[in-house]
């Protein structure tokens, strides 16, 4: 939680990983399962719609089920449910699955064909598009990060978490004891981000309340994203 004793985000997106990897686990795609074949997943997308972030204390239900698939991209819907019934924040997210040795992504056809879907969806989003962030110049740098081995996952990558706290790191008010509340966070992975790579964090704000980011490390762009406050 964070000093306003309500989940963070960050936090937030780490328990889902741990929640997907559950539920995949039940239909023998899970981490352990995809290892054996030296296959792993990794997300690509993610869109979170929040309407009231968890407090410290609360009991929170996490109900998550598997969209849909088209080939390459895996669909995964979540919904974090308050104690009063009401959902709190709602978020779907493409997965893909990669060859562990070679990085390249693999056809889902013959992995995700016996597993269970819902069309339902949980946010307002039908899909997640292509993020088309403005052109991003040196002023608006808004940090630098080196990559050290904490912000490294089982993947041996930066994990998608990290991400989005360099970001929420960003925001305005982040340097204060009051935490902006964010409304929708949308985050799009690009290109892994390794041990030792420096990284420019950069940061435009189309409004007061909508701001678009880019991360770029040592070869490429890692991530975009818009945050909207």
């Amino acid at each position: 939680c964070d000093s306003n004793d309500r989940m963070t985000i960050w936090g937030l997106a780490q328990m889902l990983q741990e929640v997907a990897q559950s539920h995949s686990s039940t239909s023998n795609v899970g981490y352990f399962d995809l290892m054996k074949q030296h296959k792993a997943w990794v997300l690509t997308k993610m869109y979170f719609q929040v309407h009231e972030m968890p407090y410290l204390g609360e009991h929170i239900k996490l109900k998550t089920w598997a969209r849909d698939y088209d080939g390459l991209y895996a669909r995964r819907e979540t919904e974090i449910i308050g104690e009063d019934g009401q959902v709190k924040v709602a978020v779907s997210a493409y997965w893909v699955i990669i060859n562990f040795d070679t990085r390249k992504v693999l056809r889902l056809n013959d992995i995700m064909a016996d597993f269970e879907h819902h069309p339902e969806k949980a946010t307002d989003r039908d899909s997640i598009q292509r993020l088309k962030c403005p052109e991003m110049e040196d002023t608006d740098i808004v940090d630098n990060i080196v990559v050290r081995n904490s912000m490294i996952d089982h993947t041996s990558h930066v994990n998608n978490a990290e991400y989005i706290k360099w970001i929420c790191d960003t925001l305005p008010g982040a340097d204060k004891s009051v935490h902006v509340p964010i409304k929708n966070f949308e985050i799009h992975f690009h290109t892994e981000t390794h041990r030792g790579e420096d990284c420019n964090i950069y940061c435009k704000a189309e409004n007061d309340n909508n701001y678009y980011y880019k991360i770029a490390n040592n070869r490429a762009t890692s991530i975009v994203a818009k945050v909207i406050i």
